[in-house]
């Protein structure tokens, strides 16, 4: 260490460097370490976006070749999608500092695909809104009938002398199947497609205003600032007091949230250009016509089924990226301060602090993400004890 301190140099309240002149000569070297961030500060591990870029390839491929196979695929998707938004939204509270937990960027594939599934049923022939909603509501008026035969009736008929059967036998024009599903899928579809759009505009409201907060620190924790732990020292002689920690059973220093700043900056750019894209891909199903380019339909939300899939691409290369990284305004050795409150001189020794590796970020993902479980999530010990 080339910083040269004096000895009256403020290490923590009422204690100086002095009262730690005769350690620092020694050397010690204390075990070597990882730093990772406190909850929400960790964005979703890039293996977790490649498994998610995996399971979304197959359904674009799909979407572009044959649409129907592809339907429930991706309404399952999306409805997974929405549930992951919605548990990030309200476990994160979405705190500016723990956008790398809440940033929808992945919704933009689903919304596409339920876009597609409205606007491609409603084009078939003979369809609009007012036949689907039709076949929609004669199925579930005659649902109770058919249901009563199903289980009562075996020969398909019913009893004149059955009562509540005669009840449940409701005259209604006959129901077509086909027309009905196709109904329900378009209505799930609607919804679904909605609701991903409102979580869109919600996260990009918070995006702007997370933006505009001055001064954001991310809470960076380690095992070495356990042990009466005052101080941190860096290779460049920045000093970083100790904080108390969040969901890491140890204390934490405070870095400048520069990783934050960047994503909030980065949420409000793409989510912007995703919703533009959402616009111009309906303006294009609904003008553009049903003719094949080599075997292909044309009538596919082109610019949101691969911009998903390049957002997907950026999320796993910076993943890879900052995986490999430890946080700005921290160096790769530093010196720890330590001193019990009885004790008359302290301890300094060096550690060598490394990145907390895909173990590191799948906890810090899922803190931020499932923290709002309690014991559910963190068992019956809680969560000091992890």
């Amino acid at each position: 260490m080339t910083c040269r301190f004096t000895s009256s140099f403020t290490i923590d309240k009422d204690v100086t460097f002095g009262h730690f002149e005769d350690s620092f000569k020694q050397s010690t070297r204390c075990s070597d370490t990882y730093l990772r961030p406190d909850p929400g500060g960790m964005m979703m591990p890039w293996i977790y976006v490649l498994i998610s870029l995996i399971c979304h390839l197959p359904s674009v491929i799909i979407r572009v070749v044959k649409w129907d196979p592809a339907q429930h695929m991706a309404l399952g998707l999306a409805a997974f999608n929405i549930a992951i938004i919605i548990q990030s939204y309200a476990s994160t509270k979405m705190a500016p500092d723990q956008i790398l937990g809440w940033m929808p960027l992945t919704a933009i594939q689903e919304v596409s695909a339920m876009l597609q599934i409205v606007v491609l049923i409603l084009e078939e022939p003979g369809h609009n809104a007012k036949v689907l909603a039709k076949a929609l509501g004669n199925a579930f008026i005659q649902f109770p009938g058919l249901l009563y035969k199903r289980l009562f009736d075996r020969d398909g008929t019913f009893h004149i002398n059955n009562q509540q059967g005669a009840m449940l036998r409701f005259r209604t024009n006959p129901v077509d199947a086909r027309v009905a599903r196709q109904a329900l899928v378009a209505l799930t579809a609607s919804t679904f497609g909605l609701t991903l759009f409102v979580l869109q505009l919600y996260g990009l409201t918070h995006a702007v205003s997370g933006r505009k907060q001055p001064d954001l620190v991310m809470k960076w924790c380690s095992p070495a600032f356990r042990d009466f732990t005052l101080a941190v020292v860096t290779g460049t002689c920045q000093k970083f007091t100790i904080v108390s920690g969040g969901n890491n059973g140890f204390d934490c220093i405070e870095l400048p949230a520069e990783q934050q700043y960047l994503w909030l900056t980065g949420t409000i750019v793409l989510l912007s250009c995703t919703i533009v894209a959402q616009a111009a891909d309906l303006v294009l199903l609904l003008l553009t016509r049903t003719e094949r380019f080599r075997g292909a339909k044309m009538r596919r939300p082109w610019l949101t089924m691969f911009g998903g899939v390049i957002i997907l691409v950026i999320l796993i290369c910076y993943g890879v990226f900052t995986s490999r990284q430890l946080p700005a305004g921290i160096t790769k050795t530093i010196w720890v301060y330590r001193k019990a409150p009885h004790d008359a001189l302290g301890l300094v020794c060096e550690v060598h602090l490394w990145r907390p590796g895909f173990r590191g970020m799948i906890l810090g993902l899922s803190d931020a993400v499932f923290s709002d479980w309690g014991d559910v999530y963190y068992g019956a010990r809680g969560k000091s004890e992890l």
